[in-house]
Formats: structure tokens, C-alpha cells, sequence
């Protein structure tokens, strides 16, 4: 399931830049309108399935074969520069370097890809752990309720303070570092290739940056972001389900009165043995 949703993803991007490509600017306008999150749409109630449709569709930019060209080239002399000396004997200098760049080629307009990029990246490493623990069906339901999710906490924030389109998968990668940080808090993660973090701190880590990113004006939906992380932590946990909310809030009292047994020797015999039932 996770292969068929990558190639899904990558596939409705590349028609994208195809159909802005050839000048089809009527076909990427009928996406803006009808599936990409309009969140005005949604409340209006005229487009509610924008809930879903945009978390499969990601930004092109204006010229999206330029920034593919360019991403890719930066992209290949990295992986040049992986190779060298340098790299092996610096390595924190060089993500530190890689990151910088990919900022700068986000910040001047040609970082378009990278958003694909990266919610590729996150689907397929924790995409597969958990797979393989739920089965595809599962997975899927995972992923759709978390990118649901997103959208709606989105459109909810829209109501009091207006924000712009909304389209890209981060809701359901974020949803599972969210899953991946209860089921393996313990874990150690290689962020960046070179620093290991525990699950429980990394999605602590990917939040912090999109607060950055939404104080500098990126454009990032960060309240899509917060619902895809808040409903993989209801799933995960189980507090989505209310039996469990109230015996959190009574103090596990159901579990304390439940655990009533006590031992009780017999009268009649003179060693009783340890344990009695």
C-alpha cells in the first residue's frame, strides 16, 4: 500500500507539471478550484471531499520544469559531494551545508519538488514499519483519517483567521512520526543521516521546525500539519475512543476497584501453603 500511494502521488505530479508544461492552465485551474483544500468551499459546503482530495496533490510553482531541473541538479551534486573526503570526515558540516541549500532554493522560488521530496522520503521509511504491523487496509485507513484530519482542523482555523489553498501529504507523514514517536518512543532515528534522536523527541523536532517555518512566512500549512499529528496520536493511543478519555480523567478508578482479590488462609489448616485462591 505504501508503493501504490508513493507512485500514486508522484504520478498525479507529474501530470500536473505536464499539463502546465504543454499550457493546459484550464486543467490546473479546474484542480485549484474542485480538489486542492479551498477552505471557504468546505464550510460553504459545496466541496467537502477537498478534505481528502488535497492531500494527493502537492505545489508545482510557476515554472515547474525549471525547478525540477534545478532541484535535481543540487540534488545530484550533493550526492557527488556524499562521496568525497570531505563529507566522510565532516558529516555534520555537510547536512549542515544540504540544508542550507535546500532552504535557499526554497526561499528564491525553485523549491516546488521538495515538498514531494520530503513526504516521499517520510512515507517510505515509516510507512513500512507500520504496514507491515497493520496490513495495507489498516494502513490506508491510518493515512486517509490523518490527511482528513489536517484538512479539517485547516478549515476550522479558517473560520477566525483566513488562510489560502491548502494541497501535499505532510498531514499523514506527520500522522505517522506521530505513531512511529508512541510505538517506538525509544527508538533512535538518524536525523539527517548523522544525529540519532529518540521517536519521542523526533516528532517533537519536525514540529518545532514547522513553527520556524510558519514564523517565517513559508507558506506552511502548519494547522494541517497539527491535525494529521493529533489524529495519529488519537488512533495510536486509543483516546479516541471515550470509555477510555473518562477512565484517564476518573484516574483509572475502574482499574483499582477491579483488583479486589486478597489471600485468605484456611482455618483448618496448620501451614497453610503461599498463595491462596
Amino acid at each position: 500500500m505504501v508503493r501504490k500511494i508513493m507512485v500514486l502521488n508522484a504520478g498525479i505530479y507529474a501530470v500536473c507539471v505536464g499539463a502546465c508544461a504543454l499550457k493546459y492552465s484550464e486543467s490546473i485551474q479546474w484542480l485549484t478550484n474542485n480538489l486542492y483544500l479551498n477552505p471557504d468551499a468546505v464550510i460553504d459546503g459545496s466541496s467537502v471531499w477537498m478534505l481528502a482530495t488535497y492531500a494527493w496533490f502537492h505545489e508545482i510553482g510557476q515554472a515547474p520544469v525549471l525547478d525540477l531541473v534545478v532541484c535535481a541538479g543540487v540534488i545530484y551534486g550533493f550526492m557527488r559531494l556524499y562521496k568525497s573526503p570531505w563529507a566522510r570526515q565532516e558529516p555534520i558540516m555537510f547536512w549542515v551545508v544540504a540544508f542550507l541549500a535546500m532552504m535557499l532554493i526554497g526561499g528564491i522560488g525553485f523549491g516546488a519538488p521538495l515538498h514531494l521530496a520530503g513526504n516521499l522520503i517520510g512515507l517510505y521509511f515509516f510507512g513500512h514499519i507500520f504496514e507491515r504491523r497493520w496490513g495495507p487496509r489498516r494502513f490506508l485507513i491510518f493515512w486517509l483519517l490523518c490527511t482528513i484530519a489536517g484538512g479539517a482542523l485547516e478549515t476550522l482555523v479558517h473560520v477566525y483567521w483566513s488562510r489560502g489553498i491548502v494541497l501535499g501529504a505532510s498531514a499523514g507523514v506527520l500522522g505517522l512520526l506521530a505513531a512511529f514517536s508512541v510505538y517506538h518512543p525509544d527508538d533512535r532515528v538518524l536525523y539527517g543521516m548523522v544525529l540519532p534522536i529518540k521517536g519521542r523527541h523526533f516528532i517533537l523536532i519536525a514540529v518545532a521546525f514547522d513553527l520556524l517555518s510558519f514564523l517565517g512566512n513559508q507558506g506552511v500549512a502548519i494547522f494541517a500539519h497539527l491535525g494529521g499529528i493529533l489524529m495519529g496520536l488519537l488512533l495510536t493511543t486509543g483516546y479516541w475512543r471515550p470509555g477510555k478519555v473518562l477512565d484517564k480523567l476518573q484516574g483509572g478508578e475502574k482499574r483499582r476497584r477491579a483488583n479486589h482479590l486478597r489471600i485468605v488462609p484456611r482455618e483448618d489448616d496448620d501451614d497453610p501453603p503461599p498463595y491462596l485462591h
